[in-house]
């Protein structure tokens, strides 16, 4: 995978850190990592027993060398089998319309986040179902606070890491407002 092993250890204790601090029926999830870059968490969250995984990344390189790592992972402990890596402009990936655990590790510029929550928040809103954000080295943290559909469930210092969960309740289905601010 290209890290030294106590890196990738390190990596690999913060990903199980973040999964297994969600209390979540995991087989009617989908888990999704924006800006997936070589499938590093893809094949980690994979040891879990999610619904599916899917990797969404735009650079061609790094989309390719994700595919290599998926077709040759080979783990015993491995939970979950159906993993894949899309070549795509995660602004324009469209959420599956279930339950989904969607993984952020600093992967884009402000505006692009801001984009993606706007996006996440219309998608909630046409077709309500629990969503859990893992946002990883939260750089942008500001951005999910304000988020009127978003709450924050944990914010953990020693992994660097926050949890938000997102719902449009009955009373906002309706609410036109956009993700970010008012």
């Amino acid at each position: 995978m290209g890290l030294r092993k106590g890196l990738f250890r390190h990596y690999a204790s913060k990903i199980f850190a973040m999964v297994s601090s969600l209390n979540l029926c995991f087989e009617d999830f989908t888990f999704i990592d924006f800006g997936s870059g070589k499938g590093k968490a893809l094949l980690l969250a994979s040891e879990f027993p999610i619904k599916k995984i899917i990797g969404v990344e735009f650079s061609p390189e790094l989309h390719s060398i994700a595919h290599r790592n998926i077709e040759k992972y080979n783990n015993p402990g491995q939970k979950c089998m159906f993993i894949e890596s899309v070549f795509l402009d995660f602004i324009t990936f469209s959420l599956p319309h279930e339950p989904g655990v969607l993984y952020f590790f600093d992967p884009c510029y402000e505006t692009a986040l801001a984009q993606t929550l706007e996006n996440i928040r219309r998608s909630l809103q046409e077709y309500p179902r629990q969503i859990v954000i893992l946002y990883v080295s939260p750089v942008y943290e500001r951005l999910l606070d304000m988020a009127k559909f978003l709450q924050k469930s944990v914010k953990n210092e020693k992994y660097f890491f926050n949890v938000h969960e997102g719902a449009v309740h009955a009373a906002g289905a309706n609410d036109k407002t956009s993700a970010v601010g008012g």
